[in-house]
């Protein structure tokens, strides 16, 4: 007896990072600060995790490539488990067991299909004492048909769902070890790193570059949301008010991480800026402006950008007027 079994993929459908131009974006995505020593991006790093945890082809940060997880045939075994498990309800737990997608859901998974018991019998194998295998415990695994749970050997177990000796070995050590016979969460990458910057530090950070003098470009405001400061204030100067106003500043490599976070250029925009709309916002960030006047200042704020929107409108609609017998001229005033 014979069994054929599929080239079980289970995202193939709508995985569309498997394409090489995403791959490369996903290698090139971030800025220093965002890649590792190998030189792989955070973006790659989650995209990897989530094609390991789908049984999919990827590649290691030691440019290793692992294949997908694939569900093989039955051979001959002494359980006659190709009597058991037919094609169709191994390739329905394949594909429903790698479309999980996480890995503490099919640790939990697996751990409910292998039981542990104590040996029974022990027989005499060898007449040497030193070649006899101690083993103390009993694992049996169990494949979920109709409703009940199907006795099936180790090597067909591995089979079915693709896995690795290696997987289900550290599952069985984890779940003899457990009070309760059950295979805890995984606790990688959940612990707070050392050196994290606590809540109140970054807040008297990001608080200071908010207090910063910068401005938006008046005719760029539609193209970009960038902010800049004046030609005379530069990255330096803002530290050094930073280390002035805190009891302990953090480095100025710290600094400099989160005023580029903020948006904030060093340097002058290409196109002017509109002085009305500076004084407007330099009064309204003004302490001793009563509420009234804030009101007022507000107002005018409002219908001055009103007014430029109507007359950038104005001249999109004439641009668009231009014919043979029609010529627009722009100038400034």
């Amino acid at each position: 007896m014979t069994q054929t079994v599929q080239d079980n993929n289970p995202c193939e459908d709508n995985c569309e990072l498997n394409n090489a131009s995403n791959i490369e974006e996903l290698m090139e995505i971030g800025n220093s600060d965002r890649v590792s020593k190998q030189r792989d991006t955070r973006e790659y790093r989650l995209y990897r995790k989530e094609q390991r945890n789908s049984g999919l082809k990827y590649v290691t940060n030691k440019e290793i490539t692992v294949e997908g997880r694939k569900s093989t045939p039955f051979s001959n075994c002494r359980a006659k488990c190709m009597n058991k498990v037919d094609v169709d309800l191994q390739n329905k737990l394949f594909k429903m067991y790698w479309s999980m997608q996480d890995y503490n859901r099919r640790v939990a998974y697996i751990s409910g299909l292998i039981t542990v018991g104590s040996k029974q019998r022990n027989r005499k194998r060898c007449d040497t004492p030193e070649k006899s295998k101690p083993r103390e415990k009993v694992y049996n695994y169990f494949i979920p048909k109709q409703g009940e749970h199907q006795s099936v050997c180790k090597g067909c177990f591995l089979k079915v769902f693709g896995e690795t000796a290696k997987f289900i070995r550290c599952i069985v050590v984890r779940k003899v070890n457990s009070p309760v016979s059950r295979c805890s969460p995984d606790k990688r990458g959940q612990r707070t790193p050392k050196n994290r910057l606590p809540p109140a530090v970054i807040k008297d950070i990001t608080d200071h570059i908010k207090k910063l003098p910068a401005y938006e470009s008046h005719y760029c405001g539609k193209e970009t949301n960038k902010k800049y400061l004046p030609s005379y204030f530069t990255l330096q100067r803002a530290y050094d008010e930073y280390t002035k106003s805190v009891n302990n500043p953090v480095s100025r490599y710290v600094y400099q991480k989160y005023f580029k976070l903020s948006g904030i250029k060093v340097k002058s925009p290409k196109k002017d800026t509109c002085t009305q709309c500076d004084q407007l916002k330099i009064q309204l960030t003004n302490n001793n402006c009563s509420e009234d006047q804030r009101i007022q200042l507000i107002n005018q704020q409002t219908q001055h950008h009103n007014d430029s929107e109507e007359a950038y409108q104005s001249k999109r609609n004439d641009i668009l007027s231009i014919s043979d017998n029609t010529h627009v001229i722009e100038f400034d005033l």
